[in-house]
């Protein structure tokens, strides 16, 4: 009769679907894959948040340090790197300061490749880092630097991390200072990078420059395997063939 759709058989839009065993086996279909896009939406969203983690990698606070050491040890030792202590160039001399770590005969002129505060990291075997961000507290003596900035070993301390950081002529602890690696340079790193923290534009020989809670973020995370990266490609393909076939 005209209008009338047995029962094993299903309308979807101007196409009728009709199933071999006499289930609705469009409605069915249907199911799964909505029931698979929730499931991939689901995995997407983890994916997402994983990738755009922003998490404190080393930390140097300094606690107990009276601030001329030679080097200071992190606060401790991430999962899947190693962290070196915290040193100083040798053109400049430790100084005293309480729980920082601190340096004099900063250069009174231009930088100088020899005055710095330098730390490093080292991704374990199987691993690899994407960095952030490296952040720090910083104080300078009456006669101390007006200006510091950070270079990395990826060029071998050739070029700036950003633009030069002005100090203002105060005594004050200037906290949270921000360096920016998202620029896409720190990003997969499978070797050792080191960070040196360059002073420079004393006053004087004799002023001092001190830093603090030195903090590294980013994300370390396993090197993916060829044999992981094949079983994905070749799900995603296979996705892809039963959706063209379903359409």
């Amino acid at each position: 009769m005209a209008g009338i759709v047995p029962d094993n058989q299903v309308m979807k839009g101007s196409r009728l679907w009709e199933s071999a065993n006499g289930s609705p086996f469009g409605y069915k279909h249907q199911k799964k894959g909505e029931h698979m896009y929730q499931t991939l939406g689901i995995a997407g969203c983890i994916l997402l948040l994983v990738s755009n983690l922003n998490a404190q990698i080393v930390s140097y606070s300094f606690t107990g340090a009276v601030g001329n050491e030679s080097s200071f040890s992190p606060d401790n030792q991430p999962a899947g790197a190693f962290a070196s202590s915290f040193t100083r160039g040798s053109g400049v001399n430790g100084s005293s300061a309480a729980d920082a770590f601190s340096s004099s005969a900063w250069s009174r002129g231009e930088l100088a490749l020899d005055d710095y505060f330098s730390f490093s990291l080292t991704p374990a075997s199987g691993y690899q880092v994407s960095l952030t961000e490296l952040q720090l507290d910083e104080r300078r003596s009456g006669t101390g630097i007006r200006d510091w900035v950070a270079r990395s070993s990826l060029d071998d301390f050739a070029s700036n991390i950003g633009t030069v950081v002005s100090v203002p002529d105060s005594l004050a602890t200037r906290t949270d200072q921000s360096i920016s690696l998202a620029s896409g340079t720190f990003d997969r790193i499978g070797g050792p990078v080191e960070f040196r923290i360059y002073g420079f534009n004393a006053e004087s020989a004799s002023g001092t420059w001190r830093v603090d809670n030195v903090e590294l973020f980013g994300t370390l995370t396993p090197v993916p395997e060829v044999k992981s990266i094949c079983w994905v490609a070749g799900g995603l393909l296979g996705f892809s063939i039963w959706r063209r076939r379903q359409c």
